[in-house]
């Protein structure tokens, strides 16, 4: 169990209870990479320019305490996940343990690793903001929107094989009701 260390106040009272109050966390928002690959206008995580990666090792000796945790799903955040070194391996790790994952993603690097995500993701949810010339101007990104498209296309397609799709793929969008509204 982690064990907060709370400095004690005057008197030796403690401001917190010295153990951790967090017994189940089924779900978690998960880092794995800190740069990103687009300049969107409301972000400002594109200026980390060091792209460090949480290392698979390191997610390893975590699992213990997700374990303790009953985390049962996942979710992984960035910056671009897909920009870490070794994703594929860190995917591992979580499936290996029963983990459900989650990608939160730009959609820009679907299609370089669609052979691999609809074995190891669950989900994705691509951040799609518009039509492509608006996508592309909120994202400041050329052709972000055609990238995306063919990222979604290029999984779907890995998914499949001669007796049908080999499992159900699943993409949601940041802005699924506000395109429906505007129709």
């Amino acid at each position: 169990m982690t064990v907060l260390a709370p400095r004690p106040q005057a008197g030796g009272a403690l401001p917190l209870p010295a153990r951790e109050p967090i017994e189940s966390l089924p779900v978690l928002m998960l880092a794995p990479h800190s740069s990103c690959n687009c300049k969107c206008v409301m972000c400002d995580i594109w200026k980390d320019r060091q792209g460090l990666d949480l290392s698979v090792e390191r997610l390893k000796g975590l699992m213990p305490e997700l374990e303790r945790l009953r985390v049962r799903r996942v979710c992984l955040t960035g910056g671009e996940p897909l920009m870490h070194a070794n994703l594929r391996q860190f995917c591992d790790v979580l499936r290996d343990a029963g983990i459900g994952i989650t990608l939160l993603s730009t959609g820009l690097l679907l299609e370089r690793h669609a052979s691999w995500l609809g074995e190891s993701i669950d989900d994705v949810v691509v951040s799609l903001d518009g039509p492509p010339e608006i996508h592309d101007a909120i994202r400041r990104v050329r052709r972000a929107f055609e990238l995306l498209a063919r990222g979604v296309a290029a999984v779907r397609t890995a998914l499949l094989t001669p007796h049908g799709p080999r499992a159900a793929a699943s993409f949601s969008t940041s802005c699924d009701s506000a395109v429906n509204r505007s129709r």
